[in-house]
């Protein structure tokens, strides 16, 4: 008892004294400038960030760099998805973000300066197609909100909504709102110029285009006039018009011959080429489609200065196809024609020249026409797909994987075939093949190691019914990615 009381005396004394000192000198109030510091979000370099990633984990962070989208796998049954679906560079370092895709994937170009905020987050799962997805540690940031530029477009601000800072919400706000959906305003600046003006043209995905080269393939010049280039066959004939190669019409010595005035000149080859709608092309992604004799596909794609691109473009038995690249200001890279009918047209470059949406061009040369599969590829593709060629029912061919890569064959089906792949490890490995149908999806994948087990693995594909006439690959790899000896032979059972 006494101890208590000494112990409430002691305590009364202090709680009077701290009592008399408050009223004797107030304490002032913390400065609003203070507050205000507290709330701001951490600003890091992306060099700060990219080497101590733990240090700011959960924090609130505002960075500042370039936008870089980055491409997205296309699965026909396993996705693994990583969260975070574009970055921020600075030219050197990368921070990989999430939040807002859909919105810079519509509006911005690679390379548009940005300045967001978000929280910093670690992540951690398998990333890619298939059961082989190798597991990734992902620290990316979760944006809330863009600071700059904002509004991305004419009259749209960019502002988070609870719990779904996503482009969908923000849609939905803009529908909410009563306002029609805006035109984007174009990106062509890279770097640190400034954006450009206001004007409003269609997106690249729905514009038809005209041929760049005035119908003629790749940059090959085109003389007006009424001479008839050397080499090129005129058509004989009582009342039947010459017509070159080159889109210009001369005639005959038949006084019933029209002859075409400067008006009426073709602006380019006869029959005109059909000029697809470009496409956009995802990296990674088997693409196929049919081409006709003389016509004109186009394909876009992002690239970056720092991004390693190859091309592969492999055509069917009785097409010969020709490639042109061309830049983000629509100029002429290159012309690539260095194959013949059925065999693969390859675009291998170390690096680009900016920054921005490429445009490639596929046409049918001369009056070959048929079906192509194509794939676009960087150096960080697992696994880098290789085309090996036609192969034919009943034959038996053999090759060897290189390490980090994938075999892929083109066999062209008619509708109602019933065929077997059947496919022989010639090494102890682990091996796994997969079919793509005549749209570029996967369909079937086989990795039976409870039948078959190295060192003489062995998978098939048995009783596949083709659903319709066209151009089908099958792929051939080894779980590990290393290097990989086998046979295949693909039969026609009815």
């Amino acid at each position: 008892m006494r101890l208590a009381g000494l112990v409430l005396l002691s305590a009364l004394m202090i709680v009077t004294v701290a009592g008399c000192q408050q009223a004797e000198t107030p304490k002032a109030s913390p400065e609003p400038a203070m507050i205000a510091r507290a709330n701001l979000a951490v600003s890091p370099s992306l060099l700060t960030l990219a080497r101590n990633p733990k240090d700011f984990e959960g924090e609130d962070l505002r960075l500042a760099g370039t936008y870089k989208p980055l491409p997205l796998p296309v699965c026909s049954d396993e996705t693994h998805l990583s969260p975070a679906t574009w970055a921020l560079s600075d030219g050197g370092i990368e921070i990989l973000a999430s939040g807002f895709d859909s919105a810079l994937r519509e509006l911005a170009l690679p390379g548009l300066p940005l300045e967001v905020e978000g929280s910093w987050q670690r992540w951690q799962g398998p990333v890619g197609c298939g059961r082989r997805a190798p597991s990734q540690l992902v620290w990316y940031l979760q944006l809330t909100n863009i600071l700059s530029p904002n509004p991305l477009s004419a009259s749209v601000p960019i502002s988070p909504l609870p719990n779904d800072p996503t482009t969908t919400a923000l849609a939905a706000l803009i529908e909410a709102d009563g306002a029609p959906t805006p035109t984007p305003l174009p990106v062509t600046a890279i770097g640190d110029s400034p954006l450009a003006e206001a004007v409003t043209p269609t997106p690249f995905a729905s514009v038809t285009q005209t041929p760049r080269l005035s119908g003629t393939p790749f940059g090959t010049a085109v003389q007006s006039g009424s001479v008839t280039p050397t080499g090129v066959a005129t058509l004989a004939g009582s009342g039947t018009p010459s017509a070159t190669a080159l889109g210009t019409a001369t005639s005959t010595s038949n006084v019933n011959t029209p002859t075409p005035t400067a008006t009426s000149v073709p602006s380019g080859p006869t029959p005109t080429p059909t000029v697809s709608k470009p496409i956009l092309l995802d990296y990674d992604d088997l693409s196929k489609r049919n081409i006709a004799a003389g016509d004109l596909h186009e394909w876009q794609f992002a690239g970056a200065t720092d991004l390693p691109v190859t091309i592969r473009v492999a055509p069917s038995s009785g097409l010969d196809v020709v490639l042109g690249l061309f830049d983000p200001s629509d100029e002429s890279l290159d012309t690539f024609d260095e194959t013949g009918e059925g065999q693969t047209e390859t675009i291998d470059i170390a690096g680009l020249p900016t920054t921005g949406l490429y445009t490639l061009q596929v046409s049918a040369a001369g009056q070959t026409s048929g079906s192509y599969a194509l794939v676009l590829q960087s150096d960080s593709s697992r696994p880098f797909v290789l085309f090996q060629g036609i192969i034919g029912y009943g034959e038996s061919r053999s090759g060897t994987t290189p390490a980090g890569s994938d075999h892929l064959w083109n066999f062209e089906g008619v509708a109602g075939d019933v065929i077997n792949i059947r496919v022989a490890a010639t090494t102890a490995t682990d091996m796994q093949i997969y079919f793509n149908n005549h749209n570029g999806q996967e369909t079937e994948f086989v990795n039976d190691n409870s039948v078959f087990f190295p060192p003489q693995d062995r998978e098939e594909i048995l009783g596949l019914r083709l659903p319709v006439t066209g151009l089908y690959t099958i792929g051939i790899g080894e779980e590990d990615l290393v290097e990989l000896g086998y046979t295949i032979l693909i039969e026609r059972v009815s």
